[in-house]
């Protein structure tokens, strides 16, 4: 008698980190989820991760995982988007781990492409680039200076390999990548720069994946100050790894 095998689908969990986001978390969720599940090769559970939120946030959020059965909240009074994201994929069961911001701003279409390279590929880490000569951006000049600034001085104190750390989006295969959560240990920001500068130092096989990438919202960007900001982290990161 022929034996058949029996493939058991991809099971991946993707968390939105969000804090004070009423305006669009429920219809962008939605979108979401009626995207997701159009993908019949995997199953999905979507994590909304408040971290702190004072607004109706939570309110919306659980009310969204009461009425969608693969939708889940999570409530964390700490307020930083490395420590909600974590937190999450800590202790996560799913095959595949990722994030993705609120806004959306990264189209859906490249999100499924990038777990086709997890899946088919075989790589253990593939994230978004806004950076790439590839990619397909709109956003404000004075955003892509600033953006251009902070990657060109990561290059700068960790070397090249990759063009854009702070895109939010990425994947990780979790049965590879467990330790290298564990030990991207920044709570705020700058989580996405850690995650990689380990990944690469660690010889995780990455794809950097160039996406379209639409700038969406009000911007909270404080030219000066988080020019400071950066090259505070960046050389603390740096000195830590020595």
């Amino acid at each position: 008698m022929k034996k058949f095998m029996v493939y058991q689908k991809i099971f991946i969990d993707v968390v939105i980190p969000v804090y004070n986001e009423e305006f669009i978390l429920k219809q962008n969720v939605h979108i979401v989820q009626k995207f997701l599940s159009t993908k019949k090769s995997y199953k999905f559970k979507i994590i909304i991760a408040d971290n702190g939120s004072n607004d109706s946030t939570g309110e919306i959020g659980k009310e969204l995982a009461n009425n969608l059965s693969n939708v889940e909240y999570k409530h964390f009074s700490k307020k930083g988007k490395g420590y909600a994201i974590k937190s999450c994929w800590k202790v996560s069961t799913a095959d595949i781990i990722s994030y993705m911001d609120a806004d959306l701003s990264t189209n859906l279409h490249d999100f499924a492409d990038m777990i086709e390279y997890i899946v088919k590929e075989k790589y253990d880490l593939v994230f978004a680039s806004r950076l790439m000569k590839e990619s397909k951006i709109e956003r404000k000049p004075y955003r892509e200076l600033l953006s251009r600034g902070y990657n060109f001085l990561v290059k700068l104190f960790f070397g090249r390999g990759i063009e854009d750390y702070q895109c939010g989006c990425k994947l990780l295969r979790r049965s590879t990548t467990k330790q290298l959560v564990v030990e991207a240990e920044d709570m705020k920001w700058f989580f996405d720069t850690q995650l990689l500068i380990l990944g690469r130092l660690k010889g995780i096989k990455y794809k950097e994946y160039p996406i379209r990438w639409t700038e969406k919202g009000d911007s909270s960007v404080r030219p000066l100050q988080d020019a400071l900001r950066f090259i505070y982290k960046i050389i603390k990161f740096r000195i830590h790894l020595l």
